[in-house]
């Protein structure tokens, strides 16, 4: 996700600002989908992965076994999500990591990275990641609408959750960072995969979790989609329809549709 200033409330003492008092509370929009879409962009992680979950676990149980150290979700989110990777910066800044200092956050950072790639098969083999794969793949078997996985992460994260479910055969395109050279918030992606898929992004709907992805693919004229799943929001966005999760962004695009696939899975 990316900064959002209506949230930017500033301490004085700090260069990021303070945790917000409690997340928002949204509710699921009622809106349909305006137009039939041409084509399905689908983001990867926190929005088909519950990964940002199993990474606060990963981060946490690293931080509490090196430094003593314990995060709470809203600050995750709130640092890591919102502002961007900026949860290991924010805990130097109060001087909770010991004595390391603003210097050391690239190798605090790689070290817990080494860590998330150890318990990365557990969450690409959980029950929940299953269910979302067995949901794209029945719907796509009841659309000749062209699916695409448009995700930031590197191949190294995107490849296992492709591969171990066979979702080559129901993502006709599949784009990476190493795809592109600007990353999201950038909407170097968004437009590669509408050139990709030769449809303007008028007429081309993505399903994205949070504003680091949303705003780079409303940039480009897409619909935009968002699943309320999996973590607390901090971000009050514009012209985004909100789905309780996967199966609900997915019923809304069947609807739209006139397709039927739930009984599929």
């Amino acid at each position: 996700a990316s900064r959002s200033s209506a949230f930017l409330s500033v301490n004085s003492a700090s260069r990021l600002p303070s945790l917000p008092s409690c997340p928002l509370v949204l509710k699921l929009s009622t809106t349909k989908l305006d137009q039939i879409p041409r084509a399905i962009c689908f983001d990867l992680d926190g929005t088909l992965l519950d990964s940002e979950n199993y990474y606060y676990e990963t981060m946490g149980e690293w931080l509490q076994r090196h430094f003593g150290v314990s995060i709470t979700k809203e600050e995750y989110v709130y640092y890591e999500t919102v502002l961007d990777d900026k949860i290991i910066e924010y805990l130097l800044e109060q001087e909770r990591l010991g004595q390391h200092t603003l210097s050391d956050e690239p190798s605090l950072r790689a070290a817990i990275a080494d860590d998330w790639l150890v318990h990365y098969d557990s969450l690409i083999e959980s029950a929940e990641t299953a269910k979302n794969a067995a949901l794209l793949h029945a719907f796509e078997q009841q659309t000749e609408v062209p699916l695409a996985l448009v995700s930031c992460s590197q191949p190294v994260f995107v490849d296992p959750f492709v591969d171990a479910y066979g979702l080559d055969k129901a993502f006709s395109l599949v784009l990476t960072g190493a795809s592109v050279k600007k990353l999201k918030p950038d909407p170097e992606i968004y437009q590669l995969a509408l050139d990709e898929l030769g449809l303007p992004g008028s007429e081309v709907a993505t399903v994205e979790d949070a504003a680091r992805g949303i705003i780079p693919a409303q940039a480009v004229g897409m619909t935009v989609v968002r699943p309320l799943a999996y973590l607390p929001c901090y971000e009050p966005l514009a012209n985004v329809i909100e789905t309780a999760d996967i199966a609900g962004a997915l019923d809304l695009f069947a609807d739209a549709l006139g397709i039927r696939y739930i009984e599929l899975v």
